[in-house]
């Protein structure tokens, strides 16, 4: 999160912003993003002193070198009617944001900049983005473990949150073989602000690929690291190579990083808690093809409101090895994290992560309140159904639809059917 002093440097740079006439949140963070990465480049004395001159030309293209030099990519910032023209705006934006420096390389400031100003404008929801806490990507990273040399992959990367904490993983190695880091981004600006993340957080040997991940059947690494999307439909001709029968982007993600993972790699990704329960047939392959091809280990089931206040989908992550054969499964379920669980969000004492962070590493044995290892054969007569509280001892009430078939399951079978449905009759119809 971000400071007090932070948040009000941040509100007196927006406000500035904004009266320059930028009106969209997601090129107010990236302004900001770039004038932050020309404080922390060669490029920061020849723009101070393009803005004591009083260049406006000077100031425009020494922020387009920005640009250049940090892997953002060329911009039309020295149109004649681009913000970036505007002195006074660049002038006190870069006095402030001069004086902010990233002392935790695992604080995600750039993505809590941009998380600040969409909360701020309670418009969220408008732009699709809600960002994994930070605390919940650390444990992910924990459990997972990248090693020196390695690749690293996430294929929906956001603001780069993930690939940052891999780095800070890894950073306690004084010397280690070259690790690459790669993030995938479908949305232009979003995947902008990565680069100018990654590049501000000295994350090294790191790309952002800006495009559709879905259709990249090349990339390989030996960790994926991922939350991707919850919710849309892809259509039918961008995915006709995937096998899973769905168009839902969780199911089409969770099978696209089965498929990029290298044997014997690693994965830690978060899913909708739909995708560990539901009866639709591509649920059930996935789940399936999980099980038997690729080395499920794991399954956390988080507590309900870790991602407010931004939306209340039920969440859980799934762990598993590349090309493997699933042998046992860790099931665990953790009621509190750390902080409360209303749109508030602040910390507290109740926190059942680091615990199963020790049983995921094997330094302390499942207890069967927290967490139980089944093995993977006793699961096929139920459909794969991967709810950990199917096979913990129960500290809450269960659900009255029942562990198998809880209601936001029920809603994604409909969807999915409905969305099938659609599809079929439309395809008749080009028939006809």
């Amino acid at each position: 999160m971000l400071t007090g002093r932070i948040r009000a440097d941040v509100d007196q740079v927006w406000d500035r912003i904004w009266s320059s006439g930028v009106s969209n949140p997601l090129t107010c963070v990236e302004y900001i993003a770039v004038i932050l990465a020309a404080t922390r480049s060669p490029e920061g004395e020849r723009l101070e002193r393009a803005l004591g001159q009083g260049d406006v030309d000077g100031v425009a293209a020494s922020l387009e070198r920005v640009h250049d030099s940090t892997g953002l990519g060329s911009r039309a910032l020295t149109d004649e009617h681009s913000p970036w023209r505007d002195l006074s705006t660049v002038q006190a934006s870069y006095e402030v944001l001069r004086d902010l420096h990233v002392t935790d390389r695992n604080h995600d400031l750039v993505g809590d900049i941009f998380e600040y100003v969409l909360s701020k404008l309670s418009t969220a929801g408008q732009f699709g983005q809600f960002r994994t806490p930070r605390h919940i990507i650390r444990f992910i990273v924990d459990a997972v473990d990248p090693r020196p040399g390695e690749t690293i992959l996430d294929p929906a990367c956001g603001t780069g949150g993930f690939l940052i904490a891999a780095a800070e993983h890894l950073s306690r190695w004084r010397t280690s073989p070259e690790t690459r880091y790669i993030g995938q981004e479908v949305d232009t600006t979003v995947g902008r602000l990565a680069k100018s993340n990654l590049y501000l957080h000295d994350v090294p040997n790191s790309v952002v690929q800006v495009g559709d991940s879905l259709g990249d059947t090349t990339t390989r690494a030996d960790v994926v690291l991922a939350n991707p999307p919850f919710a849309g439909m892809v259509s039918a001709d961008r995915v006709a190579s995937y096998r899973c029968g769905s168009s839902r982007t969780e199911m089409l993600f969770l099978e696209h990083m089965m498929s990029a993972l290298n044997e014997g790699g690693r994965a830690g990704v978060v899913v909708p808690f739909g995708v560990l329960t539901s009866t639709n047939a591509s649920a059930v392959y996935i789940r399936r093809s999980m099980v038997e091809d690729h080395g499920l280990t794991a399954v956390v089931e988080l507590p309900p409101g870790v991602f407010r206040p931004y939306t209340d989908v039920r969440t859980a992550l799934l762990f598993w090895t590349g090309h493997a054969v699933t042998q046992d499964i860790l099931f665990a379920r953790a009621t509190s994290d750390g902080y409360t669980l209303d749109d508030r969000r602040t910390e507290c004492t109740l926190n059942d992560i680091p615990m199963i962070l020790e049983v995921l590493r094997g330094s302390t044995p499942p207890d069967g309140r927290l967490a139980v290892a089944r093995p993977a054969s006793s699961l096929e007569r139920d459909r794969y159904i991967l709810n950990p509280s199917r096979y913990l001892e129960s500290s809450v009430e269960r659900s009255p639809v029942g562990d198998a078939r809880e209601f936001p399951a029920v809603i994604d079978d409909i969807t999915d059917r409905l969305h099938e449905i659609t599809q079929l009759v439309s395809t008749l119809r080009k028939a006809d």
